[in-house]
């Protein structure tokens, strides 16, 4: 019995989860991005000029890059950027907000 429980809570925070996401306001033309250890800077900054790239800020102290384009929309920045090899990770910029 107390595993059911457990289970139904652990699948009902899940839902919650996506749900909240699914929600979730994302800043326009930006993504956080993340690339791999060791990716030579000029691969970077070419891969970057291909998205139309105006603004880089380093965020959260492990490589990540908030990156804003000119041009190109949150989603097609994920699909350009996603299959690159020298991409360890990239994510919409989610907009949160502190319960007051």
């Amino acid at each position: 019995m107390f595993r059911a429980l457990c289970v139904s809570l652990i699948c009902v925070f899940f839902a919650m989860l996506v749900l909240a996401q699914k929600d979730a306001k994302v800043a326009p033309n930006e993504v956080i991005v993340k690339f791999r250890k060791g990716t030579d800077p000029a691969t970077i900054k070419e891969i970057l000029s291909k998205e139309d790239i105006d603004h880089v800020k380093d965020v959260g102290g492990d490589g990540a890059m908030l990156v804003h384009s000119r041009t190109k929309d949150t989603q097609t920045l994920l699909r350009d950027l996603k299959p690159n090899s020298a991409v360890e990770y990239v994510e919409p910029n989610a907009i949160r907000h502190t319960a007051d």
